[in-house]
């Protein structure tokens, strides 16, 4: 499906949004290929280390950076799982998501896939495809993995409905009519989208045709490892908070028990 943007061609810079900064995993310099010109625009997300780095982060391509001849397919999964932490607490629910990136370039063609567990169980199926989302498009301006281009061409290929529907019908009636519903009702993950939003302008801008489209289950052999790799991220999310709140909970009955001991003697 094609992005009803590309019938008219952005040419301003997209807009900054106020969000809070966190520490950036991958150091970049201003004005390399396929990198940010100047301090990112971050946006942190409770229960994520998103974009493998800490935040979503807005990578705006520097000038020239763009490669024709190269072009990305990135399929995109995001799978959830329900643990129950504590001895009397309600179920929550953890996440990962995963990427793979089909690269075809006239110099080889690498794929690569990557994987993020949420770090904390206070997500949802729609919160993680939407950083899911977010975090291919931010591999995609990243560029090239050898050779840091920005490619000429995008396809996102999601497996989520939402996010497959959100990008295909949703978002341009949702930028005119100031991120709200028909109901006049604001709309759900608002930030997620419009980080979403502003990394397909900023990758648009910069002269890279971006398109999507959802992906059956099973069709194709980028989609089958990205959803396997995406029930491995939350199955590794899961087992990693019930440990950790095993620990938290052995560590307050040793307190507790001390104080009990000290209180008798």
């Amino acid at each position: 499906m094609t992005n009803p943007r590309q019938k008219k061609q952005a040419t301003s810079k997209p807009s900054s949004k106020s969000s809070s900064a966190g520490k950036s995993g991958e150091q970049t310099q201003p004005g390399q290929p396929g990198q940010q010109a100047s301090a990112p625009t971050t946006l942190a997300v409770p229960g994520w280390g998103v974009g493998f780095s800490g935040e979503i982060q807005l990578i705006t391509p520097a000038p020239g950076s763009i490669d024709p001849s190269l072009s990305v397919t990135v399929h995109i999964c995001a799978r959830t799982n329900q643990i129950r932490t504590g001895e009397f607490s309600e179920p929550s629910t953890v996440a990962g998501i995963a990427l793979g990136l089909e690269w075809r370039s006239p110099g080889g063609d690498p794929t690569e896939q990557r994987g993020l567990p949420g770090d904390a169980p206070s997500t949802s199926q729609m919160v993680a495809d939407l950083v899911a989302g977010a975090s291919a498009l931010r591999a995609a301006a990243l560029g090239h993995p050898q050779s840091g281009k920005l490619p000429g061409m995008v396809v996102l290929r999601p497996s989520s409905n939402y996010l497959a529907e959100g990008l295909s019908e949703w978002l341009p009636m949702w930028e005119l009519s100031n991120w709200r519903t028909a109901q006049d009702k604001p709309i759900k993950n608002r930030t997620l989208w419009e980080a979403i939003n502003d990394q397909v302008k900023a990758l648009e801008a910069a002269g890279c045709k971006v398109s999507w489209s959802k992906v059956k289950k099973g069709s194709e052999e980028g989609a089958v490892g990205a959803e396997q790799l995406a029930k491995q991220m939350s199955g590794l999310s899961a087992r990693l908070h019930v440990a950790q709140d095993q620990a938290q909970m052995q560590a307050r009955q040793g307190k507790a028990q001390g104080s009990w001991t000290g209180a008798s003697e």
